[in-house]
């Protein structure tokens, strides 16, 4: 029977806790990045449901109800409040400014003209309009009409200078 050194072992070990530590990383994510709005709405509308329902029935259910897991549909509401209020200002602060400064999104435009736009900090309609002509012209080449003349050709054997 062969005996493993400790050493050995123990890197095992830390390789092991290291890549665990790692795929977990990868694995947690923010419940409230998609739809913060609809969701906040949902989980503080079943813990106020989970919270008050009990106390409906009698104070003894509803003190039951509030020792075993009340608490944490409280901490969920406490949560999802703030993160409601701010998702909804977030969004009427978007809708507002769409509103009054159009996105380049809305021209009728190639989907790559629209993220070139957007890489290149034009946002709005307003500041495309305010461009230069020519600063639509990204990919500048001297070899582009009105621009320098072509160079001459090479022979491909070669010049003997």
């Amino acid at each position: 029977m062969q005996r493993t050194s400790v050493p050995r072992s123990a890197r095992a070990y830390v390789g092991e806790f290291r890549s665990r530590v790692a795929m977990q990383s990868n694995q947690l994510h923010d419940p409230f990045s998609v739809n913060p709005i609809r969701r906040s709405l949902v989980a503080g509308l079943v813990s106020l449901a989970l919270v008050t329902t009990p106390f409906l029935i009698s104070e003894e259910v509803g003190a039951t109800v509030m020792l075993s897991f009340g608490w944490i549909a409280m901490a969920v509401l406490v949560f999802c409040i703030p993160i409601f209020l701010w998702s909804v200002i977030e969004e009427l602060v978007r809708i507002v400014s769409n509103r009054l400064y159009p996105p380049v999104s809305e021209l009728d435009l190639p989907e790559r003209v629209i993220h070139i736009l957007q890489r290149h900090g034009v946002r709005t309609v307003r500041a495309a309009e305010q461009l230069d002509p020519a600063a639509f012209h990204l990919h500048h080449s001297p070899y582009r009409t009105g621009g320098h003349p072509a160079p001459a050709p090479r022979s491909p054997i070669g010049s003997a200078s």
